[in-house]
């Protein structure tokens, strides 16, 4: 499917507003929290994502996997304004092309993969996986890499130079595969080249199998709700097998499993 060939300024979609100002609002209380505490760390230790923090209790160590992409360090600027840009640009391509549900599974599960896959590089490698990721720049890669996949000959004008959409991102996946390689070598730097590398093969592998987490998430819901109206159905015959059973032979004759069943059932009732 190809959409059209020109980027221009885009019009802003309703998924993209969304995570524009999420992020906007989180960047402005980490500039507060800075400015009161003199810690510029402490947004990132509660909300990034490192090897041991993904082991806390209560799903804590799970949500740092949604939480992470929010979060941008307060110095310098440029990572949280690429990144916006980035989903500014990107981002409402995708979106247009298919739907604000889709898009925004696209994005946060790009940034969830691109997360585990530079912990996982961490551990292997590195054997150190305690240093806090934070940032969208997974998501960003996702989304970047599944607009180049959906518009591969789309032009995108850097500063005054046209270039087309699928090298843009090919020649930006090779510099962090570069730059991931380097830091293997001599050390890991600053960068979380990991993060946008596996954003960056969530974006094609969902392009090119026609991945959609969010369907998987509605047939979760539907299986869920169909049982609980099976369950539903199910406690109707045992009342109603029940309420007979007592008609005809009287209240001893049910069992105690019986008894409490009917006891519960009828709190049930006074409760409503």
């Amino acid at each position: 499917m190809e959409y059209e060939r020109s980027f221009r300024w885009p019009s802003l979609t309703a998924g993209v507003r969304w995570l524009l100002i999420a992020n906007t609002i989180v960047f402005v209380v980490h500039a507060v929290v800075v400015g009161v505490t003199h810690d510029p760390g402490l947004l990132p230790r509660w909300f990034g994502v490192s090897g041991p923090n993904l082991a806390e209790g209560f799903g804590l160590g799970l949500l740092r996997l949604v939480s992470y992409q929010f979060v941008h360090a307060f110095v310098p600027p440029t990572h949280f304004l690429f990144n916006m840009l980035c989903l500014y640009f990107f981002g409402t391509w995708v979106e247009a092309g298919v739907g604000k549900r889709r898009f925004l599974a696209i994005y946060l599960v790009g940034g969830v993969v691109g997360a585990l896959v530079e912990v996982g590089i961490r551990l292997l490698f590195l054997q150190s996986a305690d240093v806090l990721v934070i940032g969208a720049s997974g998501a960003c890669y996702a989304t970047l890499v599944y607009a180049a996949c959906m518009s591969p000959r789309a032009t995108v004008w850097l500063v005054a130079f046209p270039v087309q959409m699928q090298v843009l991102a090919w020649v930006l996946v090779a510099l962090g595969a570069y730059e991931l390689y380097a830091n293997l070598l001599f050390g890991a730097g600053g960068v979380a080249h990991g993060c946008h590398l596996g954003g960056a093969l969530w974006g094609f592998l969902t392009y090119r199998y026609r991945l959609d987490p969010a369907r998987v998430v509605d047939r979760m819901s539907q299986w869920r709700e169909r049982r609980v109206e099976e369950d539903a159905v199910a406690q109707r015959e045992t009342l109603d097998r029940l309420l007979d059973k007592v008609h005809r032979e009287g209240l001893s004759a049910l069992t105690p499993a019986e008894r409490r069943f009917l006891d519960r059932k009828s709190r049930d009732m006074r409760g409503r």
